[in-house]
C-alpha cells in the first residue's frame, strides 16, 4: 500500500500519494522523434507530478486532482462547475471499467453516475431513462476532502479522505490505464489547438496562429517554437487563462514567414510565463521545468548569448 501524507496549501489541506515511477521518464532520444504534443505532454507531467503514475493531490481545495496531467475535480475558488477529472475518467472507463475498481464501488455507493460525457450525476432511481442532477462541486469536495476541502490529520473525516485517494491512486497506477492516459493527454491538447478561440487570441485558434506548423516535427526544423509552446502547454495546465493571456501578448510579434521572430516571440512568452508571481512558477516550477526540458532540446536554448530559457532572468 503507498504511504499518504497529510499535506497542506494555502487554507487547504488533506491527503497526497507520490506515486510510482513510469516508464514515461524515458531517455530524450525517445521524444526527439515524436510530435510537438507528445513532447509537450511529457514536459507537463514530469513537472506536474515527475511522471509518477496514481500521483494524488486532495490538499488544495480542487477536491481531487489526478492523472499524469493533473486533472481537477473542481474549480475550488468559485466552486460553480465541475473540472476536468470526470472527463478524464470517462475516456479511460470505456477501455478500463471503473466497476471492477473500488473506486466504481465508492461512486456508485454515493448515489452517483459517471456519464460517457464525463459528468458526475446522481443516479436517477425512479426507473426512468433520464439521468439524474448535475453533482455540485461543493459537495464533490466536501465528499473527497470533509470538511470544504479542509482534512483533519486524524479522524473520521481524514479516514474518508484517504479511502478515495487510495482508490483514485489504485485506478491510475494500473499501467493498463498509462497509455490511455497520455492518449487523452495528448489528442486534448491537440483539440484545444484546432478548435478553442479565444478573445485573448484575436478571436483565433492556437493552430491558426501558427499557421498549423505545430503539427509538424518542429524540434529538428524549429527548436525555439518548439520549446516555447511547450512551456506555454505546461502552464497553461496549471494556470490556463493567464497562459492565454501572456500567448495573446507574445504572439503579436510572432511572422510566420520571418524565421527571427520565432526566438523573439518564444523568448517574449518564456520570459512572462516563468516571471510570473503566480503558481510559484518564477521560482521552484521554471527551475523544474527547466531541468525536464534541457533532457530534449538543444543544449544552446538553455546556456549562452541565443538562450530563452537561462537558470535566471
Amino acid at each position: 500500500m503507498p504511504r499518504v501524507r497529510h499535506r497542506s496549501y494555502k487554507k487547504f489541506s488533506g491527503p497526497v500519494i507520490y506515486g510510482k515511477r513510469s516508464a514515461f521518464d524515458f531517455p530524450a532520444q525517445a521524444l526527439q522523434g515524436g510530435s510537438h504534443f507528445y513532447r509537450a505532454f511529457w514536459l507537463t507531467t514530469m513537472v506536474e507530478c515527475g511522471g509518477r503514475a496514481g500521483s494524488i493531490m486532495m490538499a488544495d481545495g480542487t477536491g481531487c486532482t489526478a492523472g499524469l496531467h493533473q486533472c481537477i475535480a473542481v474549480y475550488p475558488r468559485n466552486l460553480k462547475r465541475q473540472g476536468t477529472l470526470f472527463k478524464f475518467l470517462a475516456y479511460l472507463n470505456d477501455a478500463f471499467p471503473m466497476r471492477y475498481f473500488r473506486l466504481g464501488e465508492l461512486i456508485e455507493k454515493e448515489g452517483w453516475i459517471l456519464t460517457e460525457e464525463g459528468e458526475l450525476r446522481y443516479a436517477n432511481d425512479d426507473r426512468s431513462n433520464k439521468l439524474g442532477a448535475l453533482v455540485p462541486p461543493n459537495v464533490i469536495r466536501s465528499t473527497f476532502t470533509p470538511i470544504n476541502g479542509v482534512v483533519p490529520r486524524k479522524g473520521a473525516k481524514w479516514r474518508q479522505a484517504k479511502k478515495w485517494a487510495l482508490a483514485f491512486h489504485d485506478f491510475l497506477k494500473n499501467t493498463k490505464t498509462f497509455d490511455a492516459q497520455i492518449d487523452y493527454g495528448v489528442s486534448e491538447m491537440v483539440k484545444f489547438s484546432r478548435c478553442y478561440r479565444n478573445r485573448r487570441l484575436g478571436g483565433k485558434t492556437i493552430s491558426e496562429i501558427f499557421c498549423g506548423k505545430l503539427s509538424d516535427d518542429l524540434i529538428h526544423e524549429h527548436p525555439y517554437l518548439d520549446l516555447g509552446m511547450c512551456m506555454f502547454w505546461n502552464y497553461k495546465t496549471n494556470l490556463p487563462a493567464p497562459a492565454l493571456t501572456r500567448l495573446g501578448k507574445s504572439s503579436k510579434v510572432f511572422n510566420v514567414k520571418d524565421f527571427d521572430s520565432y526566438r523573439h516571440f518564444s523568448e517574449a512568452l518564456i520570459r512572462m510565463l516563468c516571471t510570473s508571481k503566480i503558481g510559484r512558477w518564477s521560482t521552484a516550477r521554471y527551475a523544474r521545468s527547466r531541468k525536464y526540458a534541457m533532457k530534449i532540446w538543444p543544449k544552446e536554448l538553455f546556456v549562452g548569448s541565443e538562450a530563452i530559457m537561462p537558470r535566471r532572468f
